[in-house]
């Protein structure tokens, strides 16, 4: 295996989500898109454990062109400009001591090569602890979606419509909600997530 001496472009986008060892993930996992109407590619990375891994970037002949570390209990979103690859076949590796995931991509034209126009890459990740409520939203449409929040009863305790960013992260303090069963609902683009959680 070869470094290869490219200048491989990566912008770091400015939003970093931290999950917690009870997220809705328990792997690894990449996401690789075009980024809205610009020849940039958006990387997500998901890594949900307690330990770093290590992203890396190789061509089919196993040369290494990019390297990072990327932090236990993280998802890490960046930005690459592809331009400086020459085409062909590629494949980010996400692997630590008991992980390894691989997403293949294709250069054509020095950009990435769209083979699913319909694949949307989203994700939703929720937490609760400590009386607060973390949920994590990933999608590159800039959709509007609902969040929701029902108590065991089926009542409505909280309805509110945000326009996502491709990332989108808050904290909802919910210590004022009395104590019982509740479910979070968000809802985007026709497709439905769903989180329970107790207080």
């Amino acid at each position: 295996m070869r470094t290869k001496n490219v200048n491989l472009k990566g912008i770091v986008l400015g939003a970093l989500l931290f999950l917690g060892a009870s997220s809705a993930f328990a792997t690894g996992n990449i996401k690789i898109n075009p980024y809205l109407d610009t020849d940039l590619s958006i990387v997500s990375i998901i890594n949900p454990s307690e330990s770093a891994l290590k992203m890396k970037i190789y061509d089919r002949e196993g040369n290494l062109y990019y390297s990072k570390k990327v932090n236990s209990a993280t998802t890490d979103q960046k930005l690459f400009d592809f331009s400086y690859l020459e085409d062909g076949i590629y494949k980010i590796v996400l692997s630590g001591a008991d992980e390894n995931v691989e997403k293949e991509f294709i250069i054509e034209g020095n950009k990435l090569k769209v083979t699913d126009t319909k694949e949307v890459a989203e994700k939703t990740l929720f937490r609760s602890q400590d009386n607060n409520l973390f949920v994590s939203y990933l999608s590159f449409e800039n959709n509007t979606f609902n969040l929701s929040i029902t108590d065991e009863l089926g009542n409505e305790v909280f309805e509110e419509s945000y326009t996502s960013a491709p990332t989108f992260s808050k904290k909802f303090n919910v210590t004022a909600l009395p104590e019982g069963e509740y479910k979070v609902r968000l809802v985007s683009n026709n497709k439905e997530y769903n989180y329970a959680f107790r207080k």
